[in-house]
């Protein structure tokens, strides 16, 4: 006679193996852009320490910290003091979105993260800039022009 789970069984060993798999993964804060948690694990961001040159473009690093936006519950005076106490410096605030563009240190970010007044910690948006100029268009394959911008006709 051949041995079967039901499907209640199959589910339960599904789910004791997912949860295996799951134990060794890092665990993600989950206040703090998986971006950011990545290049902690990683060491492109020191986390121990407070003060290290910038080794990725991507991360705007200096003395004073990552800087990051953060999404808040409401941004106060009260608020913003709490961050301050945290060795948060502060740049802007946007009180009608509730964002406030900071430095962090790295060591700190998730002792800020646990903070009540802080819904998500993430790194800025910047706008990319076209370099090329017109080059790089839609109307490039149209023209025939090819990325140094000769003709090729």
């Amino acid at each position: 006679m051949k041995a079967s789970l039901t499907t209640g069984g199959q589910f339960l060993m599904l789910a004791l193996l997912a949860g295996a798999c799951l134990a060794g993964a890092p665990s993600k804060h989950p206040k703090i852009s998986s971006v950011i948690i990545d290049a902690l694990e990683s060491s492109r961001l020191q986390k121990g320490s407070d003060r290290q040159p910038s080794p990725d473009p991507m991360f705007n690093l200096d003395a004073a910290g990552l800087q990051v936006y953060i999404e808040m519950v409401e941004v106060s005076a009260a608020t913003l003091a709490e961050l301050q106490a945290m060795g948060v410096t502060i740049e802007v605030t946007d009180p009608a979105q509730r964002l406030v563009q900071a430095r962090v240190p790295p060591a700190r970010l998730e002792a800020v993260a646990d903070l009540s007044s802080v819904r998500f910690i993430r790194l800025p948006d910047y706008g990319v800039h076209n370099r090329r100029g017109a080059l790089g268009s839609q109307d490039d394959l149209i023209s025939g022009l090819s990325a140094s911008g000769d003709s090729r006709r």
